[in-house]
């Protein structure tokens, strides 16, 4: 099946790909491209299509499906391997799924979907883009993983020397209150060195749980690099033991959205897209989403072209470089990277319950995430900044001193953002003062702080101190609370932080 549109710069046509034209493997070719799939699927409907004159008269909002109840039919054409290719001149080519349009309306928080008819999809984004209350319009595009050739002689992890594992892990390995998801085809779910730390996820693209997966590598990988479990007596270790989660998507725009609001829906605070299209301002939604929602942190890969990218550096999405055992990034580089992170020969979990070296952007960036989940443990009232702005106080920055196209913030540095975070919760000093009774602590803008007292008897009854005194010493990021009717024979404080 072939159509042209000739009205727009560039060419379309619709043809079926070859999985090496979809960026799979062979093993991902045999995981995902299996068997006859209808039309349907469940708790989602297609969205009726909008001619182009419509369009144009602005008669299509009716139509216009809310994105977590469209059915874009993303994984019928994937099953077909039948996709639009956008023929973009010196950009390359783009591949979509087609018919699909996805767009932002300005008075909707989530976004929608229409379908148009087959080539004139760059025609109606154009349209779209011309009415006011049209904030974003584009194709739902299919990203490709981002991973490069494996080193199977690594035996060991060089990558947690570098960033300094090994101190964190004597400080805090972690526990279930934080969530990680890989958005990807699902990992393997009980291989023996991920299943303690693997709660159950979703198939966004059948709208159905998904409890078990023999897993592919490139995502029994991320997951290892996360969250294998430490301190197990087997195999390697994660940077942090949290519950990690596969989120099942092909690998469009709109799938990836999709996953995302689900796992901020689902108790999820960090969300490892290890694909690209980092620069689709889908995926700018999609992270504040997670930010909104769940006061999480979206990290997507930054590339492995060896090239600069002109990308867009999006707020709500950290996007992570890759470097080697000597601090050399060999992976893109350009304005969208936030962060780097370890990810030449990353030896990690691998499927059939076993182990191997994986080289890429998509193993540097949940090695980043499971420290981000690392840091979200220790001090859970950290929000997306906060975590943020302890990771990039505390970079190693191989290149110019503070942001490079390379490294952007620096190379993470675990051991001592583990530290900082740390410091979050510390007390700095308890002591009378001519103004009462003074408690200093560490200070983070954005939590709130109160202070309680009681007496020391048992059990202990606590109250809050209503009239207590507020100062911030911003130079020096201390919080001190004063009570001014203290009892200065005995009795007991302390300061309760809470989000706001």
């Amino acid at each position: 099946m072939h159509v042209s549109a000739t009205n727009a710069p560039g060419t379309i046509e619709y043809r079926i790909l070859t999985p090496d034209e979809m960026g799979l493997t062979e093993e991902q070719a045999h995981h995902t491209l299996t068997g006859p799939v209808t039309q349907e699927v469940p708790g989602r409907r297609i969205p009726e299509v909008v001619t182009i004159e419509e369009l144009e008269r602005g008669a299509w909002e009716n139509r216009a499906v809310p994105l977590s109840e469209a059915n874009t039919l993303d994984n019928w054409y994937y099953q077909q391997r039948l996709f639009g290719v956008l023929d973009e001149g010196t950009a390359g080519r783009r591949v979509f799924v087609p018919q699909a349009i996805l767009l932002k309306l300005r008075e909707r928080e989530i976004l929608a979907a229409i379908r148009v008819p087959a080539g004139r999809e760059v025609t109606a984004i154009r349209i779209l883009k011309g009415q006011t209350r049209v904030e974003y319009a584009g194709l739902n595009s299919l990203e490709r993983r981002m991973v490069s050739a494996n080193d199977p002689a690594l035996d060991h992890q060089w990558h947690h020397q570098v960033i300094g594992s090994h101190a964190v892990w004597d400080i805090a390995a972690g526990d279930a209150s934080v969530r990680l998801a890989i958005l990807d085809a699902p990992f393997q779910m009980n291989h023996p060195d991920l299943a303690a730390n693997v709660l159950p996820g979703w198939n966004v693209v059948s709208n159905v749980p998904v409890t078990h997966s023999t897993g592919i590598n490139h995502s029994t990988g991320a997951a290892g690099a996360a969250a294998a479990v430490i301190n197990n007596g087997l195999g390697v270790a994660g940077a942090v033991n949290c519950k990690v989660l596969p989120i099942f998507i092909n690998g469009t725009l709109a799938e990836m959205y999709l996953g995302t609001l689900w796992a901020a829906s689902n108790g999820v605070r960090v969300v490892n897209v290890s694909w690209t299209g980092a620069e689709d301002m889908m995926m700018y939604y999609a992270g504040l989403w997670l930010r909104n929602h769940a006061r999480g942190i979206l990290a997507m890969v930054g590339g492995n072209t060896a090239t600069r990218l002109n990308y867009t550096n999006f707020a709500t999405v950290a996007a992570i470089a890759g470097t080697d055992v000597n601090d050399q990034a060999p992976f893109s580089y350009g304005p969208h990277i936030d962060f780097a992170a370890p990810g030449v020969a990353v030896y990690t979990t691998a499927t059939a319950s076993g182990y191997a070296a994986q080289s890429g952007t998509s193993f540097a960036t949940p090695l980043f995430c499971g420290v981000v989940a690392a840091l979200m443990v220790i001090n859970p009232a950290l929000g997306p900044d906060d975590v943020l702005d302890l990771l990039r106080t505390t970079a190693v920055d191989p290149g110019t001193q503070g942001w490079d196209e390379h490294y952007g913030w620096g190379r993470i540095d675990f051991a001592e953002a583990v530290r900082a975070a740390v410091g979050t919760l510390r007390i700095v000093k308890a002591a009378p003062t001519p103004a009462g009774f003074t408690v200093s602590m560490a200070y983070w803008p954005s939590l709130n702080y109160t202070l309680w007292r009681a007496a020391p008897v048992s059990p202990l009854t606590w109250q809050v101190v209503s009239q207590a005194i507020r100062s911030v010493n911003t130079n020096e990021s201390v919080i001190s609370l004063t009570d001014p009717q203290p009892n200065l024979n005995e009795g007991c404080y302390r300061v309760g932080i809470r989000i706001p």
